[in-house]
């Protein structure tokens, strides 16, 4: 079966604009670049066949009609889907910070730090 679905990520960013009314605050609540959102509601709208989602104008962003349409039909599914991602996902133990080095970093910058 040939998937016709966009994907998540791209959803996810048109979704935060909606919600947001903004590039810049959808890709600040996501944790991406404004360019990354930006992309992403761009292969969206190519993938649902060059439909624009936004009437952009230099005081913001307004959804379109289509976009309004596609909002209404994609949101409760796409935050049904991350509540039951978090159904699984193990809660993480509050204040605990996990950091990632290399062991040079670790041995000879780091550990001295802490």
């Amino acid at each position: 079966m040939k998937l016709r679905s966009p994907s998540l990520v791209e959803l996810h960013a048109f979704l935060a604009v909606c919600r947001l009314g903004s590039f810049r605050q959808a890709a600040e609540d996501l944790c991406v670049t404004q360019a990354a959102v930006s992309r992403a509601v761009q292969r969206l709208e190519q993938h649902l066949g060059d439909c624009r989602l936004f009437e952009r104008s230099p005081q913001g962003v307004l959804l379109s009609e289509r976009g309004r349409q596609l909002r209404q039909l994609t949101e409760r599914h796409v935050m049904a889907l991350e509540s039951a991602t978090a159904l699984f996902v193990a809660p993480r133990a509050p204040g605990t910070l996990r950091l990632s080095v290399i062991p040079t970093l670790g041995t000879k910058w780091l550990l001295p730090r802490l």
